[in-house]
C-alpha cells in the first residue's frame, strides 16, 4: 500500500488492511519502522502475530529487535557510499565506472515476528 516511511504510516496502512479483510499471509514494510507501526495496529486489533499474519520490515534497526521484529538487514555504510559514488564521479576529472552495477549483501533475520503458514488454507 502506498504511504509514508514511519511508523505512523506503517499503523495507518495495516488498520486499512484490517479493514478489508481476508488477511495477507504476511506484509513486508519498506523499513522496520513502517513494520513497528503495522505491528501495532494488528496487535491493537487482536490480530495474532504471527499466527495469523506474518509481519518483517528492512534495515535491522535497534528497535527490529527490541520488538523481535523479522527483519532484512542491508549495509547501509556501503549503500549510502555507493549512492555519493555517482556525484563524486561526475566531478570534473573524475575517471568513473561507467555506471557498473553492484549487489550488496544482505541477510534475513528471522525473530518472533513471522511463521511458516500451511501449504494450504
Amino acid at each position: 500500500m502506498p504511504g509514508g516511511f514511519d511508523h505512523e504510516a506503517g499503523h495507518t496502512a495495516a488498520l486499512r488492511l484490517i479493514a478489508r479483510r481476508p488477511l495477507p499471509d504476511a506484509v513486508l514494510a519498506a523499513n522496520d519502522e513502517v513494520a513497528v507501526g503495522a505491528l501495532g495496529a494488528l496487535r491493537q486489533a487482536g490480530i495474532d502475530v504471527p499466527g495469523e499474519i506474518s509481519v518483517a520490515g528492512i534495515n535491522d534497526l535497534r528497535t527490529a529487535r527490541h520488538v523481535g521484529l523479522t527483519t532484512v538487514s542491508l549495509p547501509l555504510y556501503e549503500m549510502g557510499s555507493m549512492a555519493a559514488r555517482p556525484i563524486i564521479e561526475s566531478a570534473p576529472g573524475s575517471t568513473g565506472d561507467g555506471g557498473a552495477t553492484t549487489v550488496l549483501s544482505h541477510r534475513l533475520v528471522p525473530r518472533e515476528t513471522t511463521a511458516r503458514r500451511p501449504a494450504e488454507r
